[in-house]
């Protein structure tokens, strides 16, 4: 019960920070670099964050509900095909490349490959 909680918490954040993301992106205006560092910077980190927590999160949903080995990967490929995925558009997809968005998923995506390198069990 705790991680569908946990999930549906994390998808509405997500959600939020999006929906930010993309009204800061709208804005003709280009921000002063303090305006950068304390208003969008942050923000940018948290959604790279939450987006890289709720995939691992649908991957955890899927371990404790004991699907089966083919289920758990292919759940797996398509977390990080969509980790690339959002990483590539909004790099490229928007005037203003988002490359803070897209740090953050490299950076998650290093740490995914280092801990599947050595697993550990849930």
């Amino acid at each position: 019960v705790l991680i569908w909680l946990t999930l549906v918490v994390i998808v509405y954040q997500q959600y939020v920070l999006v929906a930010k993301q993309y009204q800061q992106q709208q804005k003709s205006s280009k921000p002063t670099s303090l305006q950068f560092w304390l208003l969008r910077f942050p923000f940018s980190i948290h959604c790279g964050w939450l987006t890289a927590a709720s995939l691992l999160n649908v991957n955890v949903l899927g371990v404790r509900l004991e699907a089966s080995a083919s289920t758990q990967l292919t759940i797996g490929i398509i977390s990080l095909a969509v980790l690339h995925a959002v990483s590539v558009w909004v790099v490229f997809g928007f005037a203003k490349p988002n490359y803070t968005i897209a740090g953050v998923l490299a950076w998650a995506n290093g740490w995914i490959s280092a801990e599947l390198k050595n697993p550990s069990a849930l």
